[in-house]
């Protein structure tokens, strides 16, 4: 038997003499004959021919005039706008949001339904899979932002736009698996007056007044230099660049690198979208006991930490321990309030103390960044009684924090891009009695977030509506 290689026995038609392959048993005969080319034009056509066509996409009829009732069309049994809206919108609430997507794509009727206040309590649900902190039962969502709906005239929130742009982490808690013992070197443990087996569990949760949940520190105060930390860093948007839905017109690319004449330099100048803003819901306020929760798409992250007075008992006991050793300056408590990315060490050092973290302290009034000496004095010191907030505006390139409500100002400014294209923790650190609990948004914060936010308002809108278009 003759044996042919694979590359010859799979040899194409054009550019290669055909092969034809006769079998009679186990013997094989080769007969090799060259086509011109009127040959090999009819052969092409009756190997397309003989193709069967491929199955192209078409929209699922659900309106009667989407249903084609002509001759030899395939007919629909059960067409789907016979379902009653209630009904569809209780089946979909079992779909993913990339199913109802779909669905959206190829079905006229369903992608009205989606989009109108009927399926309100179908998106509910759907940022209750999101965001699990939420009840869709006793709240009540807005968009400040109105982004209009493309068919659905009667809707209030454009939800399917929204949820396009939901952030793909919020924090929600304090991580009480980066609760650790503190380990003492042994100088330390004699200079300090430290017990041999002293390594025990200096963080732990309290229940307090409002059923809430707060975090103390059971250590000797000046001595534990120790952070708390976010399950989930902050919600942050997505730079824009050449791989994302926002592109550049050939016409702003023109404008950008030409030289113009004089009275266009503004239009040059003007603000580019830089960044794809994100939806992260936050309670803003209670209205007749309903949460109302905002949902507008934003270029601000923020949360904000309560910081509340120590039983008596606790700070007098702990305040005797503290003079037994004598270090004064170990004497007055501290809180630090923060940001910190994943490299941080949470029990060795205070915010601000090194590159991958950000603090403001409260003993001093002061900023920390890189070093363990304040940079300058910031804002008011602060301490039990006081809310401290914090956050990044990715729009102004900095982060600024709050106190009491109020807006200090921008803390540090011109960050670069490698700092904010990375994931920020909330971190506070705790060289103090006082209970510490923070607030991610599930709560109204004490600072009117929606008037900073509104001074970004027009960039994120044109950056919105500017993809669509």
């Amino acid at each position: 038997m003759r044996r042919v290689s694979s590359r010859q026995r799979f040899a194409l038609w054009d550019g290669f003499a055909a092969v034809s392959m006769e079998s009679d048993g186990d013997e094989y005969s080769y007969e090799h004959e060259v086509m011109d080319d009127a040959t090999l034009k009819r052969k092409r056509l009756e190997v397309r021919q003989t193709e069967k066509p491929q199955e192209t996409a078409r929209v699922i009829p659900a309106y009667e005039w989407e249903i084609d009732r002509s001759e030899g069309a395939p007919q629909t049994d059960f067409p789907l706008n016979m379902l009653n809206d209630d009904i569809a919108v209780s089946v979909l609430e079992f779909c993913d949001l990339r199913s109802i997507r779909d669905v959206m794509q190829v079905n006229h009727h369903y992608r009205d339904l989606i989009t109108s206040e009927k399926a309100g309590l179908l998106w509910k649900h759907i940022l209750c899979q999101k965001w699990n902190w939420l009840s869709p039962e006793n709240m009540r969502f807005v968009d400040s932002l109105g982004l209009p709906t493309v068919v659905a005239r009667d809707a209030t929130t454009n939800f399917a736009l929204l949820m396009t742009l939901a952030a793909a982490e919020s924090p929600t808690c304090i991580d009480e698996s980066r609760f650790a013992p503190t380990i003492w070197g042994h100088a330390l443990r004699r200079m300090r007056n430290r017990p041999t087996d002293d390594n025990q569990l200096e963080l732990e949760t309290v229940a307090i007044d409002d059923g809430d949940r707060a975090v103390r520190f059971t250590g000797l105060v000046g001595m534990g230099d120790r952070c708390i930390r976010s399950d989930h860093p902050l919600p942050r948007p997505e730079r824009i660049n050449s791989n994302t839905m926002f592109l550049e017109s050939l016409e702003d690319l023109i404008l950008r690198y030409s030289p113009l004449p004089k009275e266009h330099d503004d239009k040059v100048e003007e603000d580019l979208p830089e960044w794809r803003p994100f939806v992260s819901p936050f309670v803003t306020k209670m209205e007749e006991g309903r949460p109302v929760v905002n949902l507008s798409p934003r270029l601000i992250s923020y949360f904000e930490v309560s910081i509340m007075s120590a039983p008596v008992d606790e700070t007098t006991s702990n305040a005797a321990r503290v003079l037994h050793h004598g270090f004064f300056r170990f004497e007055q408590e501290c809180t630090a309030v923060g940001l910190a990315n994943e490299y941080f060490a949470l029990h060795s050092r205070m915010p601000g103390w090194d590159s991958c973290s950000f603090g403001y302290h409260g003993d001093d009034g002061g900023i920390f960044h890189k070093t363990g000496h304040m940079l300058r004095e910031y804002g008011p010191t602060f301490g039990a009684g006081d809310v401290i907030g914090c956050g990044v505006d990715y729009h102004k390139r900095a982060i600024f924090y709050t106190h009491n409500g109020k807006f200090l100002g921008y803390a540090f400014t011109s960050l670069t891009d490698h700092e904010l294209e990375k994931d920020w923790y909330p971190v506070v650190g705790i060289d103090s009695k006082s209970f510490i609990k923070c607030n991610f948004g599930q709560t109204p914060f004490l600072f009117d977030l929606e008037i900073m936010m509104e001074e970004s308002s027009s960039i994120v809108r044109k950056t919105i509506i500017g993809s669509l278009q």
